[in-house]
């Protein structure tokens, strides 16, 4: 004889993590349109360590591994990532990295 156990879990679904799925889902295409502009070198180097967090306050927060990548997103690829968010989102949103 087999017994089949059928758990009905529930809980409110927190709009903040239902939030956090959807930019990470749009992150991954964020990196994709980048990966296309740059040299393979440069997406290994500079992005592909990165990920995305909203904020309250509408901006996108860029996770970033170190302080020296940090400096070279925000001085040398910061209108890439504005350009690619853009095309993505349809909408600027101010950029800012943690």
């Amino acid at each position: 004889m087999i017994y089949f156990l059928t758990l009905s879990l529930s809980f409110p679904v927190d709009n903040f993590y239902t939030n956090i799925g959807i930019v990470e889902k749009q992150w991954i295409k964020v990196l994709e349109n980048i990966k296309e502009q740059v040299t393979p070198a440069n997406y290994r180097t500079w992005f592909s360590q990165t990920s995305c967090d909203p904020s309250s306050n509408g901006t996108l927060i860029i996770n970033v591994p170190s302080a020296f990548i940090k400096d070279n997103l925000s001085k040398r690829y910061l209108p890439l990532l504005q350009s690619a968010v853009e095309s993505i989102y349809g909408r600027n949103f101010p950029i800012d990295f943690k």
